[in-house]
């Protein structure tokens, strides 16, 4: 696909991934030492480029936070979680994932959408483009599934109130690392779409690894054991932010097909021109057929 210099590969499995790699290896450099350079030559921790979202040229705001990444020795930032329009506050995998999905599935203004998310901006956007959006939080036992507290609605991505066949899409981004078994996650979601619906969602991966790794599950007694170290990400509900269950391999997209999803695919997407930078910027889409 094209739009600009917008480059957007599919990737089917570990071993795509791999032939990826070794039969591009020149275009992957340049891209390292692009940004390497916007390091070096942008004192002022911004980049200008054009938001798709708003449609208009703006600086991008980028700093080190959750950086972990060295490259030539040199420690790089986020490119996936920073990157920040200043108009629209969203960075640059909520970017992406927007553009991605109107490029790619070509939602109508009344699709019938469900993302694992509503106190964020990201879910505005969605709320404000198309008429039948639905969001919802993980409140816990806060009040039952499928009620609304403070105006939040609770559920369960294992276990939701929906009814089968709701929702042409579902989308969640960054929360299935989450989740304590996405096999049942994954079930559900293809419970809740239509026939032809898709599921459309971001997760962090490891690139070099075909076996996902779980970090911690949910024992007979309903609490939490720990194979890894905890690690928590930012949750907008809880300041403690939310345990990361999983880190994910290319086994994930072979889960989504043992479900019953068709075309399970990763999508890689890089821009200069609209500023999707970083070498693995990965949206998954599997299809209800």
């Amino acid at each position: 696909m094209e739009d600009h210099d917008l480059s957007i590969v599919r990737i089917d499995s570990y071993d795509a991934f791999i032939r990826y790699i070794h039969s591009n290896v020149l275009i992957l450099n340049e891209r390292i030492d692009y940004e390497l350079d916007l390091i070096k030559n942008s004192p002022y921790s911004k980049i200008s480029g054009r938001c798709y979202i708003c449609d208009k040229l703006v600086d991008f705001t980028f700093d080190y936070l959750f950086s972990w990444e060295k490259i030539n020795n040199t420690i790089v930032p986020n490119w996936r979680e920073r990157l920040i329009c200043p108009l629209c506050s969203l960075n640059s995998r909520m970017r992406a994932s927007i553009h991605l999905f109107e490029l790619l599935l070509n939602p109508k203004e009344e699709s019938i959408i469900y993302i694992t998310e509503q106190v964020t901006t990201l879910f505005q956007y969605f709320a404000k483009k198309y008429k039948k959006v639905t969001g919802s939080e993980f409140l816990m036992e806060l009040v039952p599934l499928g009620t609304c507290y403070q105006g939040i609605r609770n559920e369960n991505i294992m276990n939701t109130t929906f009814l089968d066949m709701t929702f042409d899409y579902v989308l969640s981004f960054d929360v299935f690392e989450h989740v304590p078994d996405i096999s049942i996650a994954f079930r559900e979601c293809y419970r809740i779409l239509k026939d032809g619906g898709s599921l459309f969602f971001t997760v962090p991966i490891q690139v070099n690894s075909n076996m996902s790794k779980k970090r911690a599950f949910i024992n007979e007694k309903n609490e939490i054991d720990y194979i890894e170290p905890p690690i928590y990400h930012a949750n907008p509900i809880d300041g403690k932010g939310s345990l990361v269950f999983w880190d994910y391999g290319w086994d994930l997209l072979s889960t989504l097909k043992d479900i019953g999803f068709e075309d399970a695919g990763a999508y890689l997407i890089w821009s200069k021109y609209f500023c999707y930078l970083g070498r693995w910027l990965f949206i998954f889409v599997g299809k209800k057929v």
